[in-house]
């Protein structure tokens, strides 16, 4: 069975059956579900976040799955404390990247995790250069599209490469960092429209690019017709890296 990189990254740091999990920057639950099964029945899973709406969803997604190892709780990362209870491990993807001090973020959430607990971030980054096995301008044109959205939010799109530097500065002892491309051309993968299509509204607001040029109805089509006989196409690059909080 094939495991996304986030399933692997948190599989192989650890994270078993019966662990107490705190998820930040949880969006609207998508790593928080994997942690769930991962953490089986005897765990629990807190996700937690800034944005009520995506709360809101992830709330909703639970009940929905009938999910009831994992809770959503809106707060701010920046005030995490021990109120929330003594986790076992904290995970967090691509959330890192959009804060403006993650190292007094992670070193605060260290108060929230006990002795020799994990700590496993998954970081992008979008500034490494992109490769394409033939030319295909359709694809760099929306990459670029989504790396300047992203920049224009505040998040620093050369944040994978730092990763464990920013998180062994927080004061976490890093055990393992590794980094895989994000590959266009696995069949009906197509990562890019799917992001696209997820923050078109973003897109779009930040005079990015117009409805016009992206023509959503049709993108995925389009790439899909760029990447014939098995082209592939490689855009940002995921980082992972685990580590322990220290022993006092």
């Amino acid at each position: 069975m094939y495991l996304n990189f986030t399933e692997r990254l948190l599989r192989d740091a650890g994270i078993v059956p019966g662990m107490n999990v705190l998820d930040i920057g949880c969006g609207s639950g998508e790593v928080s579900f994997i942690v769930s099964r991962l953490v089986g029945n005897s765990g629990q899973v807190v996700g937690v976040d800034t944005n009520e709406k995506a709360i809101a969803m992830a709330q909703s997604r639970a009940l929905k799955q009938n999910c009831a190892n994992v809770s959503f709780i809106q707060t701010n990362l920046t005030e995490i404390s021990t109120e929330l209870g003594s986790f076992d491990a904290v995970v967090g993807r691509r959330i890192l990247m959009y804060l403006k001090n993650p190292v007094a973020v992670m070193n605060n959430i260290l108060e929230a995790v006990k002795t020799n607990g994990l700590l496993i971030f998954q970081e992008s980054d979008l500034t490494i250069g992109t490769q394409s096995s033939v030319p295909m301008p359709l694809h760099d044109k929306v990459f670029n599209w989504i790396a300047k959205t992203v920049a224009s939010e505040g998040a620093d799109i050369n944040f994978g490469l730092k990763l464990g530097a920013k998180m062994q500065e927080a004061g976490i002892l890093v055990k393992h960092i590794r980094a895989e491309p994000n590959i266009q051309g696995q069949g009906d993968h197509n990562s890019l429209y799917f992001t696209m299509r997820n923050i078109l509204p973003r897109i779009t607001s930040k005079g990015i690019a117009s409805q016009q040029e992206i023509e959503i109805e049709t993108l995925e089509r389009r790439l899909l017709e760029e990447r014939v006989n098995n082209h592939i196409y490689i855009g940002d690059v995921a980082f992972g890296a685990w580590g322990h909080k220290p022993s006092a």
